[in-house]
């Protein structure tokens, strides 16, 4: 009796560019823009058995003698981390303009259970808390931005939500409103 074993599977590949910073090039020594591109492979797999999810990586790209070097194991995982998360919380964002709270919801709360504080997905849930009209959580966001991200501008955010004028929520206080 003969056995066959048959496993195909496809790859696909993309990629973000996520944030663009200033800083003096290793290779060409000039000082430009360099961009953070977030490479994301995935394989689909057409049996039983798969081998292998997909690879995450992030790279850097100067703009002006165009290499693109792959950042080092522990950085680049610091940041593949946060990408994970601001790509979450865009989707959940994404699903609340769309008129789905729930699944915009509870893909926040999975989120913030992996990485509480993760400023993004608080942004986001603040927004979604709004909109379900639980202003209580909504400020309880706002408060954990505020002592979680001192140095991030969120008066913006505030505004959107509190209305516009809106003080800052004191600290271990209730937001006048």
């Amino acid at each position: 009796m003969v056995f066959f074993f048959v496993h195909w599977a496809s790859r696909e590949n993309s990629f973000r560019d996520m944030e663009r910073i200033m800083r003096t090039c290793e290779r060409c020594g000039e000082h430009a823009r360099h961009t953070f591109r977030y490479h994301i492979s995935k394989t689909k797999h057409y049996s039983a058995v798969s081998f292998g999810g997909g690879d995450k990586v992030v790279s850097l790209i100067c703009h002006g003698c165009l290499l693109e070097r792959q950042l080092d194991d522990s950085y680049g995982a610091s940041l593949i981390e946060d990408y994970d998360m601001r790509i979450t919380a865009w989707e959940a964002n994404d699903l609340l303009d769309a008129g789905k709270a729930s699944k915009a919801e509870k893909k926040l709360r999975k989120a913030l259970k992996r990485y509480p504080g993760h400023y993004h997905c608080l942004a986001v849930y603040a927004r979604y808390h709004k909109m379900a009209g639980d202003m209580e959580n909504a400020r309880k966001c706002m408060r954990d931005l505020e002592d979680l991200h001192p140095e991030k501008d969120i008066k913006g955010l505030r505004e959107e939500i509190f209305g516009k004028g809106s003080p800052a929520i004191p600290r271990g206080g209730r937001a006048p409103i």
